[in-house]
Formats: C-alpha cells, sequence, structure tokens
C-alpha cells in the first residue's frame, strides 16, 4: 500500500473557531436559520470567520436578494476597510444557486455542560471521549480496544518530549488524524483498508506517496543528540498501527540507561 505525506494547502487543523471564543463580549452564536432586524436577514450558510468575527450568507427576504452578514466581537471595529464591495451579480442569484457552488452547511449537535449524566446528553453512545491528540488507531479503525492503547499513548508523549509536539494534530474528523497515523509510522495493515478507504474519502486534500515513516526522519533531521537515538526504537515498537504488535512497558525500559 502507498504511504501518504498530509501536508495540506490550506489550514485544515482549524476548520472552524474555537468554541472557546464564545463568551460574554466575545464571538456571539449564530445559528442557521436566525433572523435578524426584525425577521428581514435569514442565515443560510456561513462564509468564513477572523479573529474578531464571523461571517454569514444571509437572504435578505425584504427584497428577496443575498447579503454577507458580519458578526463583530463587542469590542471590535467597524470601518470601511471592513466592508470591502458589493457586487449586484450575485445578489440577485435564485435561493439554490448559491449552494450549487459552496455546497449545503453541515452541522453538528451541541451539548450543554449541564451537570447531567452522560448518558442523557451524548449525542450518540458509539462516541468514545478520548483526547484529540492522542487518539489511537483501533478507535478509528474499528478493531479490538483494550489496554494496549496506553502503549500507543505512551510513545506518542516520548515523542512529543522530544519534538514539543504530538504525532496527530488535529481538530477536524478522524479522517485526518488516520493519515497522520500513517504518515508517522508505517503502512496500514491490509485487514484495515476497507475501513480506510470510507475514511479517506472524507478528506478535503490529496495525499502524496511518501519514502519513509515521518518518525524517522524527523529523527535524523532534528534530533542530533546521540543520547536520545535509543529512543527511535522504543517509540517505533509502541506506536505500531496494531495493538497485538506494540511492545510491552518492560521491552520499552530495557534500551534505557
Amino acid at each position: 500500500m502507498e504511504r501518504f505525506t498530509t501536508r495540506p494547502i490550506f489550514n485544515i487543523l482549524h476548520q472552524e473557531e474555537e468554541l472557546t471564543s464564545y463568551y460574554y463580549g466575545g464571538l456571539h452564536p449564530v445559528c442557521l436559520g436566525d433572523e435578524s432586524k426584525d425577521g428581514r436577514y435569514r442565515v443560510v450558510h456561513k462564509l468564513g470567520r477572523g479573529g474578531f468575527s464571523t461571517v454569514w450568507l444571509v437572504r435578505d427576504t425584504q427584497v428577496n436578494r443575498w447579503a454577507a452578514l458580519k458578526v463583530l466581537k463587542t469590542k471590535s471595529l467597524l470601518s470601511a476597510a471592513n466592508v470591502a464591495f458589493t457586487t449586484r451579480n450575485l445578489v440577485s442569484l435564485s435561493e439554490k444557486a448559491p449552494l450549487d457552488v459552496i455546497g449545503s452547511p453541515e452541522t453538528a449537535e451541541l451539548l450543554n455542560a449541564d451537570g447531567t449524566f452522560a448518558s442523557s446528553t451524548l449525542a450518540s453512545r458509539d462516541v468514545l471521549a478520548q483526547p484529540i491528540d492522542l487518539r489511537v488507531p483501533e478507535t478509528l479503525f474499528g478493531t479490538e480496544f483494550n489496554y494496549k492503547f496506553d502503549l500507543w499513548r505512551l510513545g506518542c508523549v516520548i515523542s512529543a518530549l522530544i519534538f514539543l509536539r504530538y504525532s496527530t494534530q488535529s481538530l477536524g474528523d478522524n479522517s485526518f488524524a488516520a493519515a497522520q497515523m500513517i504518515d508517522f509510522v508505517e503502512d496500514l495493515p491490509p485487514e484495515w483498508e476497507e475501513a480506510w478507504q470510507k475514511l479517506k474519502a472524507k478528506l478535503s486534500f490529496s495525499l502524496s506517496p511518501v519514502l519513509e515513516p515521518k518518525l524517522v526522519t524527523m529523527f535524523r533531521d532534528r534530533v542530533p543528540d546521540k543520547e536520545l537515538a535509543p529512543l527511535l526504537p522504543v517509540i517505533q515498537g509502541l506506536v505500531r498501527l496494531r495493538a497485538a504488535e506494540r511492545m510491552s512497558v518492560r521491552a520499552a525500559l530495557e534500551p534505557l540507561p
């Protein structure tokens, strides 16, 4: 199987603004279907976001045209420079036409942290809570899940202490995290190919072949300290995609002084 690099042509790590940006005086929450100015403007789609605002595609129901609605943080300043231009060619399009170009909105259920039991607030019961940067392959590909997930995470933590970053850094969906795992350590097991094809179909960027695991490349190019060299086989042994092939903690400690 081909191996891949996961360098996107745009910032895939932060597709949306962080939820922590929504607070009193911060970003104002906007939902699809919301109306403003006594029902004149109806929110249809999200156009973008920035450090101090979000921008929405709205339908002006009074004159039956499209408009852009910019929602600023409380302390932001609105100037002429922030209102770029208008175009008559776009405002008069039908309600369906813009969606043919930018696609239909993608939504996700947002749950309230109201203190109730988890079973009453989970969007679905097949969601396994785990740290974003420490997701393990078996939870992405639907294989057996047992105590050996901690071995994968141990390898990731050791790697992070050396390179000051986790091997998988993604706030997006599992498809990008899976691509990073393959790029970082080894070829995908053949029995996971069907699951991988389903995940790969969700990626919004192309994958290119690479010649060696990223972990090996990073050690060669970025770790001049020879005392750290014994850690490479340790990390490689811990971050095997198949849980059954991961080395034990005892074996991981043997090469260390």
